[in-house]
């Protein structure tokens, strides 16, 4: 006679059951499989030796691009764009006036997201898990059409990040980094964190990033900007880094003679050189150490003398191509 307790092959595991008060079958649940050791299921969603995730940076590109339209000021209406920049009588496109739509403030939550893109593409693994993943695909529309200052400042960061670690982390590699660049130049609006990390990101890819001839004829062409930037600036690391990319270009070997006489070329730079240094020393110097300051002076004055004798001798038959 059926006794009505279910069989071993009706509870799933190797041993009887019993009933409850109502006569539903009550059993102990079988343990799972074995997942494997606790280390390898603790780092199984880990970006190569790092302890980021991945999934964590895919939902902040997910977000990042869910928030592109806004931050191209798509979602603006004519209206909001009044009230937040005024009628535009008066005001330059960096006060959200002229030609440029107004600025805007970068959203807190997706911020603090963003700055930690920022800070885990400095782990190479990172920075080629997130260019195979679409990095540069969803920042792009960004670089010269969104009037946030904050959101472009730590693109260009996490875009300098990526450019230092090789071909790999920067689809497109110097040619990529050209074309950013020049995008970011035009999108910055003078905003000085925005240029920073934009020279950088060109200093990086420069220096990191093989045959980089496209890139540094540009910056060739960007010379008069970084003249400008040198006696403009009030920006201490803005200005220690333009100096520093100048300084970084000269000391690539195959390319040293043809940079000192591009820089030999534009007669304003020597002079922008020194006032630049003046107001890095001079200046309050927030945002640069006093060894940064020095170790910026020694070079960008070694600098200024090798260009001082290239002024004096025919500019070398020499190119990058």
């Amino acid at each position: 006679m059926d006794s009505g307790t279910p069989s071993d092959s009706e509870t799933g595991c190797g041993r009887s059951g019993s009933e409850d008060e109502d006569g539903t079958p009550s059993v102990n649940p079988a343990p799972p499989p074995a997942a494997g050791p606790l280390d390898a299921v603790l780092h199984s969603d880990a970006i190569g030796d790092t302890l980021y995730s991945e999934r964590g940076l895919l939902r902040t590109l997910m977000a990042l691009n869910a928030a592109v339209p806004r931050y191209l000021g798509l979602e603006r209406s004519a209206g909001e764009g009044r009230d937040a920049g005024g009628d535009g009588a008066g005001e330059s496109p960096e006060d959200g006036g002229g030609d440029g739509p107004p600025l805007m403030e970068l959203d807190a939550e997706l911020e603090e997201q963003l700055c930690q893109l920022w800070d885990m593409t400095a782990e190479r693994a990172v920075a080629e898990f997130a260019a195979a993943s679409g990095l540069l695909e969803v920042v792009w529309p960004l670089l010269d059409r969104s009037p946030c200052p904050r959101l472009l400042e730590i693109v260009a960061g996490a875009l300098a990040n990526c450019a230092g670690h090789g071909a790999k982390a920067l689809p497109g590699g110097a040619d990529t980094a050209a074309a950013a660049v020049g995008l970011l130049i035009a999108g910055s609006r003078g905003d000085a964190p925005v240029l920073r990390e934009t020279l950088r990101l060109a200093q990086a890819a420069a220096c990191a990033q093989p045959e980089p001839e496209r890139l540094l004829r540009a910056l060739a062409g960007w010379l008069p900007l970084l003249t400008d930037v040198l006696r403009g600036a009030l920006s201490a690391p803005l200005l220690r880094q333009a100096l520093g990319l100048l300084a970084a270009v000269a000391e690539l070997p195959e390319r040293r003679a043809w940079w000192l006489g591009e820089l030999a070329a534009v007669r304003e730079l020597p002079a922008a050189v020194l006032e630049g240094l003046a107001q890095l020393v001079g200046g309050d110097g927030a945002g640069v150490t006093a060894a940064e300051a020095l170790d910026c002076c020694r070079d960008s004055l070694l600098l200024l003398a090798e260009v001082e004798a290239m002024e004096g001798a025919e500019k070398p038959d020499t190119d990058i191509t």
